[in-house]
């Protein structure tokens, strides 16, 4: 059973977290999804439109880390 959930968003994708959050609280809206599992919901710190990831740079560890993401509260 999935225990834990998190989403990053793209930096810049949401005005803020809390309009991040109520888009998300949507996708969890049924009986069993609130009881399944922990959800954080993250803002990436690469700007928004940025290339994509793929396996050659995901593990070159001189890049910036693609997943490293930015609180704001």
């Amino acid at each position: 059973m999935l225990k834990g959930l998190v989403i990053v968003c793209a930096n810049g994708c949401f005005s803020s977290m809390t309009e991040a959050n109520s888009k998300v609280k949507a996708l969890l809206a049924g009986r069993k999804a609130r009881q399944c599992c922990e959800l954080l919901v993250l803002e990436s710190a690469l700007g928004k439109g940025g290339a994509p990831w793929d396996f050659q740079r995901g593990s070159d560890f001189s890049n910036v880390d693609p997943f490293a993401f930015i609180v704001l509260a």
